[in-house]
């Protein structure tokens, strides 16, 4: 089967797939919860916590290059083209699978039946399946899905995810991957640091004096309350996606090694 890395010339939307999707509330919502998130959490670990360790500087480097990767893979995965089918199959393939489609409609069978036919696919011993989406007009390959949130068929689709406000597919299911281990490492690491810096409140200072200011500075994690509850809080967040994130990474794993997604996975029940 003849699947193109590019879009055709005048694929509508090509370059700006986000565009379909942001009309979608809830993926609105569930990404600005997620952007907020990480600001306020980086911003009390860089500020507040990461002062009070020893080495901050090293911690600090490393800390932030984890939450810039975390944010450069969910950029990558919400603006990129999961893969849509009229976008990216052969046109050769699209019309004679239209024709096709056409032919067993004429013959008297109805757009459900006509569209699931198998004989005009290798069904490989399973059960019939849909190959052909009366939604989008347009053929759909084993893997294929109509998403009613994008309205459009999705080449290998795993889900739709509202915390990229984009389907997940064959184009941009790597950076889904990487955002999802990014932002379990960045979870992870700032429930760490959040939480040692809590617990030596009542110690003496390990940071460098030169960093902001003095240690007994009104700002500083000691003597400033709402920074204690930032702290906290973003403690407590970080944990909450912490949790999430690996939830999310065991539906990655069963993708990865059964090579079915999660859409496919509730298919096949």
């Amino acid at each position: 089967m003849s699947i193109s890395e590019r879009p055709r010339a005048n694929a509508p939307d090509s370059g700006r797939w986000f565009g379909r999707g942001c009309g979608d509330v809830w993926g609105i919502l569930s990404t600005t919860v997620m952007y907020s998130t990480t600001l306020t959490v980086a911003f009390a670990v860089n500020f507040f916590a990461i002062p009070e360790f020893r080495h901050w500087r090293c911690i600090a480097i490393l800390y932030n290059c984890i939450v810039m990767l975390q944010v450069a893979s969910h950029l990558q995965c919400m603006w990129t083209n999961p893969g849509i089918a009229k976008d990216f199959l052969d046109q050769d393939l699209q019309q004679q699978m239209r024709e096709e489609y056409h032919r067993l409609r004429a013959a008297g069978l109805s757009e459900d039946a006509a569209a699931k036919c198998p004989d005009s696919v290798k069904v490989c011993g399973v059960r019939p399946r849909k190959w052909w989406c009366v939604q989008c007009d347009t053929f759909r390959p084993k893997g294929a899905h109509h998403c009613k949130t994008c309205r459009a068929c999705v080449l290998e689709m795993d889900h739709h995810c509202p915390w990229v406000n984009n389907c997940v597919g064959r184009r941009n299911h790597k950076f889904f991957i990487l955002f999802v281990g990014y932002a379990w490492l960045a979870c992870i690491w700032s429930v760490t640091i959040l939480t040692h810096a809590l617990l030596r409140i009542k110690q003496e200072p390990a940071w460098n004096q030169d960093f902001l200011g003095p240690a007994n500075s009104r700002f500083s994690l000691r003597s400033c309350v709402a920074a204690q509850f930032l702290c906290l809080a973003g403690a407590a967040l970080s944990f909450v996606f912490a949790i999430f994130a690996s939830v999310m990474g065991c539906d990655q794993w069963t993708f990865l090694h059964e090579g079915h997604g999660v859409v496919d996975q509730k298919l096949h029940k």
